[in-house]
């Protein structure tokens, strides 16, 4: 690992500077966009830190609490579970009582006393709401409960106004990660060159495989598997001695048709072999295909469906914080309409009110941009989303394409709740 993660100096600080205080505080909440260094400045932090004991557990692939406590005590008393053991955890934990009196005696497991230091990370934060909604604000309370010097580290894709379930809840110190920018994605890209490439050859192979995929694509994880996965094929020409290093013009003629290849990739998962099974039924090869979106595009789909299924005149009070007083009365032509809405199908929408409410909807300030009308062409193009007419002098109107049932899947990727924004469940008179 680096001595430093790149271009994260601001939140590397803010997190030294609290955890390494001799009193630890309550809770962390880190978030951001996917791929923007949270794991790894936390990570890094931990393990070049010597003065506190640490455990991580990622909430995105324990299927239950018990499986995120019996981790957490197996790491935190340095027991591992082996086949002499038949793979038995440290103490069977069953509930959040449990794992608070069982903490202390994980500590003297390791010969350490009640006044050590402890972090507890919890990667993939926002899954602990589908496991057990009412788990967090008792884990934001676990150092007044234990009496211990610790710490809850909780890392996650969405806002903590997502967390909030009720009243009292002890709000965490949050750290936001911004999205990087295109120079410093290019730095971290660097790091990944093959030992017998040198850096100069290999940033201008990064900057021309971002002059492609920037537009549609900006997760860095995504961008760096794309490098990997096409090095080889860019090198090719190289390689079977028809171009030299310095031949830019004849390596971009044989690279462009492979990134936009790979581009169009990104969006079906094609490269992955997602589809394979044949006898899968058309709704699931859909949301296979989309599940893996980038983060704005299954907004867009959820502003579609929403556009799609609630009445345009609901729009402000369904999108909008301060829309007057509503009315009491309740006519038996709107009960009517309500309860049939998703019964007589998807209506079609203009183009400017998907955007308008997609801008609603969405956590993170977007700028309109080119990037975004290229998305809902995208999404058209996979039929999650269908034009209504092909005339370039109308303003084009759409229809979303997918049931409820399966833009609700799409909405816990993202950590959106939809309930409370269908006209026919979420508003009330």
């Amino acid at each position: 690992m680096v001595k430093e993660v790149l271009h994260r100096d601001e939140q590397t600080k803010i997190v030294s500077t609290l955890l390494q205080s001799s009193c630890l505080p309550v809770s962390l909440f880190l978030y951001g966009l996917p791929s923007t260094g949270k794991k790894a400045v936390v990570s890094h932090f931990l393990h070049n830190f010597n003065g506190i004991e640490h455990a991580t557990v990622s909430c995105g692939a324990a299927y239950t609490l018990r499986n995120i406590w019996e981790s957490l005590l197996n790491q935190i008393a340095g027991f591992q579970p082996t086949q002499a053991t038949r793979f038995a955890s440290f103490l069977r934990c069953d509930s959040f009582c449990d794992f608070l009196e069982f903490l202390p005696q994980a500590l003297d497991k390791r010969c350490r006393t009640t006044t050590a230091r402890i972090c507890l990370v919890f990667e993939d934060a926002e899954k602990l709401r589908d496991i057990d909604e009412t788990i967090l604000s008792s884990l934001l309370r676990l150092q007044e409960f234990t009496k211990l010097n610790i710490c809850v580290i909780l890392i996650s894709c969405i806002p903590f106004e997502k967390f909030r379930s009720g009243t009292g809840f002890r709000e965490p110190f949050q750290i936001h990660f911004p999205q990087y920018k295109k120079e410093e994605i290019m730095d971290i890209m660097v790091l990944d060159k093959p030992e017998d490439t040198t850096e100069e050859f290999y940033r201008k192979y990064v900057r021309l495989l971002l002059s492609v995929f920037w537009t549609v694509c900006r997760d860095l994880s995504e961008l760096r598997y794309m490098a990997q996965m096409n090095f080889q094929k860019y090198c090719r020409p190289i390689t079977e001695g028809q171009a030299e290093v310095s031949d830019q013009l004849k390596l971009w003629k044989n690279a462009e048709p492979i990134f936009r290849k790979s581009l169009s990739a990104i969006y079906s998962r094609e490269l992955s072999n997602i589809l394979k099974d044949d006898d899968e039924d058309e709704t699931n090869q859909k949301l296979k295909a989309v599940v893996d979106l980038p983060f704005f595009t299954k907004y867009l789909l959820i502003a579609a469906f929403l556009a799609s299924y609630n009445p345009s005149k609901y729009d402000k009070r369904l999108f909008v914080k301060h829309h007057g007083k509503q009315r009491k009365t309740k006519s038996f032509t709107a009960q009517k309409e309500r309860y049939n809405s998703q019964l007589l199908g998807p209506k079609p929408f203009p183009l400017d009110r998907l955007l308008a409410i997609f801008y609603a909807i969405v956590e993170e300030k977007v700028a309109p941009s080119a990037n975004i009308f290229s998305q809902v062409s995208s999404l058209v193009t996979l039929r999650l989303v269908s034009r209504i007419g092909h005339s370039m002098l109308e303003n084009p109107k759409y229809r979303c394409a997918v049931n409820l049932d399966f833009i609700r899947k799409i909405s816990r990727t993202v950590g959106f709740e939809i309930i409370p924004y269908l006209y026919d469940r979420g508003i009330s008179t």
